[in-house]
């Protein structure tokens, strides 16, 4: 498996310059193709979206084309029911100072939560919180804002979220 793999990691670097990535997991199609701006913005399985960059998967459940979850409502596919993985990027959780109203009145809904831990990149900043459920995301912010840890914030979705079937019920 691990001759499998070096070759694969070889090949991918070539793939994602050429702009076309087949997603293959194990040896086998993941039935996904696109540029990897696509297959990242848009991965057709939880494996897919894992491979290519950093995710995090909240709970939701789908309901007349809408998924509700402790980050929010937004958008599910149709055909879409029942219990689902609401996949969120790094770059698509936003943080500011606890609150619990919307100062921007943009209706985005917002989760208590406390940073936990923070690594500092120059330009950037990964942090972890965590929501007053236990549930931990990653969020990747612009350092000109400096977060410590036990920092108590709000969170909100601010980007886009995939919406799938549940793996793991």
């Amino acid at each position: 498996m691990s001759k499998w793999l070096s070759r694969f990691y070889l090949t991918i670097a070539g793939v994602l310059f050429l702009g076309l990535l087949v997603v293959a997991n194990e040896g086998i199609a993941a039935g996904q193709t696109g540029t990897p701006e696509e297959v990242y913005g848009a991965p057709a399985t939880r494996w897919a979206a894992e491979f290519l960059g950093a995710v995090d998967v909240v709970r939701g459940t789908v309901s007349g084309g809408v998924v509700t979850c402790e980050l929010g409502c937004f958008p599910a596919a149709s055909g879409t029911a029942g219990v689902v993985d609401v996949l969120v990027r790094p770059e698509s959780v936003a943080i500011g100072p606890r609150t619990t109203d919307d100062p921007e009145g943009n209706g985005r809904a917002r989760a208590a939560a406390t940073v936990v831990s923070r690594s500092f990149y120059g330009s950037e900043q990964v942090l972890r919180v965590e929501l007053d459920s236990g549930l931990q995301l990653n969020s990747r912010r612009p350092s000109f804002i400096t977060w410590q840890v036990g920092d108590a914030v709000s969170v909100w979705v601010e980007g886009p979220v995939t919406v799938l079937d549940c793996e793991h019920p």
